[in-house]
């Protein structure tokens, strides 16, 4: 089982960049980015939620490519060191129509493989 603990929040302000490759031509994407993010651990299982905003800032690409992008992980405990893990992102574009989304899942150990030859 997992230890209880209280959530916390964090926010951020930062300066972030996309790095492309338009045919041998590096092109740096500028953008201001703000998030928030969220994690809370109870007796039962693990939770994060991200919410990213990025506002692009340069023009190199025409497009814009602002974009808010989200995260929810829910960490559930099998038993002892076994855990399953669901992931589910998507990012929301300003002005244009492609919006992907992804959903995972995972199952996952903690501790030493013990490897015998």
């Amino acid at each position: 089982m997992l230890p209880y603990k209280n959530g916390h929040v964090i926010t951020e302000i930062a300066h972030a960049y996309d790095m492309s490759d338009y045919l041998n031509d590096n092109r740096k994407t500028s953008y201001a980015r703000t998030g928030i993010y969220w994690d809370n651990d109870t007796k039962f299982l693990s939770s994060k939620l991200e919410v990213e905003y990025f506002h692009q800032i340069s023009e190199m690409v025409e497009e814009n490519l602002s974009r808010t992008q989200i995260m929810l992980e829910i960490i559930i405990p099998i038993k002892k060191g076994i855990s399953s893990s669901l992931i589910y992102e998507t990012e929301n574009y300003k002005r244009l129509n492609n919006n992907p989304n992804s959903i995972s899942f995972s199952i996952g150990w903690q501790g030493n493989m013990k490897w015998k030859f």
